[in-house]
Parts: C-alpha cells; structure tokens; sequence
C-alpha cells in the first residue's frame, strides 16, 4: 500500500467519523426543538391467568353451518403448545360436527380451507403432541367459529374457548 493509499484511507476515516458525530448532534438538536415528538416507553405490569370463555347454545340442523360469535372483555390469549387445548367440546358434539373456520378479528386462523373435524378438539380427543397457535384477541375483537351440522338431525352446537386472560396490575 502506498503512503498515497494510506494518507486516503485515512482521511475517509475521519470524515465518517465526523459525519456520524455532526449526525448525532443534529438529531439531539432536532429531539430538543421538538419535544412532543419524543415517545416515552411505560412498561405495564400484567397479570395473567386461565380462564374460559364459553361457546354458548346454538340449533343447528342437520347439514346446517353455523357461525358463532363470542367477545373477550379484556385480551385473551388462547392455550397453544404442547401442554393444553385451547377449544373444549363436549364428545356428543364433537361427534357431529366439523369445524369450517376459526377467525380472530378477520384473521383466518386455520393454514388452508376445508374442514377440520370437531373430534380433534372433542374431550375424549388423544393428544395428538400439539396444540396449534393462535394470535390473541384484542379486548371486544370478534372470534368467529364456523361449524357444520354433519349428523341426520338437529343438533345444539356447545362448547369452551380456554386460554390466558392479560390484565394490568
């Protein structure tokens, strides 16, 4: 390397240096002038503990769909991982339905379209080593249920939604 090619690559150096110092003072310039720009993080202290949200009675006929609405009053986290289920129906509903869609909000929960047997979720269901994930619900977000009647006779569709409740301290 040549003294030229030294001389040059050092006076590179300072120039970034001086360019990233002047920046930093413009910025803490440009925060000073304008305060109400800046945004204060607060960390909140939660608290958070299982509860259920139920499903509510529905008729559906044979062959039927049904959509259920429920509403969580506060955030609701539903059980995902390997250690908990996070829908519960009872194994005489189960039998008779299949599950269509799973919305939070107007997201889809469910990976494609089609239909998912209620059994998956029933309570004489085997842990088959997960439970899948599903985001959370903000407080009165919709979380939609869409099942089918798939027995030879009217049916009343019930069940539970078992997850975390998040509430400030």
């Amino acid at each position: 390397m040549t003294s030229l090619q030294v001389v040059w690559l050092s006076l590179l150096a300072v120039v970034a240096i001086g360019l990233g110092l002047w920046a930093s003072w413009r910025s803490r310039r440009w925060r000073q002038r304008h305060p109400e720009s800046i945004v204060n993080v607060v960390h909140r202290q939660t608290k958070r503990r299982r509860s259920l949200i139920g499903l509510g009675m529905t008729t559906v006929e044979a062959g039927a769909t049904a959509t259920i609405f429920v509403f969580p009053q506060r955030l609701f986290e539903l059980l995902s991982g390997d250690n908990g289920r996070s829908i519960f129906l009872p194994s005489t509903v189960a039998r008779s339905f299949v599950i269509l869609s799973i919305k939070i909000g107007q997201d889809e929960q469910l990976l494609a379209e089609g239909c998912v047997p209620a059994d998956t979720f029933g309570d004489e269901a085997i842990p088959f080593g997960m439970v899948p994930e599903f985001r959370a619900a903000m407080p009165g977000e919709r979380i939609e249920l869409v099942v089918k009647n798939i027995g030879s006779e009217t049916l009343i569709f019930m069940g539970a939604l078992c997850g975390w409740i998040v509430e400030d301290l």
